[in-house]
């Protein structure tokens, strides 16, 4: 609560850059002062993770935060978007802090690939390494799959983003890039983008499906905002009022794929920890935060994992993620 009281009268009228800037370091002092819950310990495809709720890509772009997400409770941390070269990402201001969400448009800014895979070398983790990934053609996809593959354990291919000259993937040329990494890898996870309806989506995903290990529900949803100072004013608008959103994709995707093991997935989008046992019941898929824990602070996901225990236990918990 105090977090929250702070975050709307300090924060969110703070200069963009510093609270980019200063964010890191605060949740990292912070995260030394919370007490996480015992383990509730799942399995995933022969991966064990330590806690039933996750940390979405865009925060973690370096291993400090990736440490420190841990520290705070993360069970499945998955490194910010890397692309082949480093990025600066989009101009400021990028981000509109909402009443109830954000919108972004930070435009992908990352070290890049080589940073990346010379800093994984030296990771050591007993938690299994996701990495989000993307490319700017099929080449690049090739090489960076092929070079990720021995240093993480599931890479997730994000076909989603709103805030790069691109924009959003194509749902075809999606079709084109996964035939194309075929036998590249099995550690293939895709992220998907509610641009495009429940239905387009599973289309999609049924067509790769013998391709890929799991899925992502969703990205932020694209939007236009004249705030931002991207040329072309979209962003990507996250948190409660996407819930909706998120919910209508589960649904579909449970209709078709009943089960976890028939189609693993991880759901993020407007999820705080009150609605994140909600997730696990009632569509069988693993909770993740970001926006959340921005607006909410360093307990919200000692909250979501208190939560979660209140409602399951660790054997009813392993039988949804079955």
């Amino acid at each position: 609560m105090l977090y929250r009281v702070w975050y709307r009268n300090i924060v969110s009228k703070m200069p963009e850059n510093l609270v980019e800037k200063g964010g890191g370091p605060f949740f990292s002092l912070a995260s030394l002062l919370v007490r996480k819950p015992k383990p509730i310990p799942i399995d995933i495809q022969g991966l064990r993770f330590p806690y039933p709720v996750g940390m979405p890509s865009g925060w973690v772009d370096d291993v400090t935060k990736l440490q420190t997400a841990i520290r705070l409770g993360v069970g499945i941390p998955i490194i910010k978007t890397i692309t082949r070269k480093p990025r600066v990402g989009n101009p400021r201001p990028r981000v509109i802090r909402l009443s109830d969400g954000l919108i972004n448009s930070l435009g992908l800014p990352n070290k890049g690939m080589d940073w990346w895979l010379q800093k994984l070398e030296r990771i050591k983790s007993n938690i299994p390494l996701i990495a989000s990934l993307k490319g700017e053609n099929i080449g690049e996809w090739q090489e960076m799959i092929d070079a990720f593959d021995t240093k993480v354990s599931l890479m997730e291919l994000n076909f989603s983003c709103p805030n790069t000259e691109e924009g959003v993937m194509d749902i075809q040329e999606s079709v084109k890039i996964i035939e194309s990494i075929a036998g590249l890898s099995d550690k293939i996870w895709i992220k998907l983008s509610p641009e495009y309806s429940p239905s387009e989506n599973l289309q999609f995903i049924k067509k790769v499906r013998s391709n890929i290990r799991g899925v992502t529900l969703i990205n932020t949803v694209p939007i236009s905002d004249e705030r931002l100072g991207n040329p072309r004013k979209t962003g990507g608008l996250s948190g409660e009022p996407i819930f909706l959103t998120l919910k209508q994709h589960l649904r579909k995707f449970r209709k078709e794929f009943p089960t976890f093991s028939d189609l693993p997935i991880f759901a993020t989008g407007g999820i705080h920890p009150k609605t994140a046992p909600s997730i696990l019941k009632e569509f069988r898929a693993v909770p993740f935060m970001l926006t959340s824990f921005l607006m909410n602070g360093p307990k919200t996901y000692v909250s979501a994992i208190q939560e979660i225990k209140s409602q399951l236990d660790v054997e009813e918990i392993n039988e949804l993620l079955e």
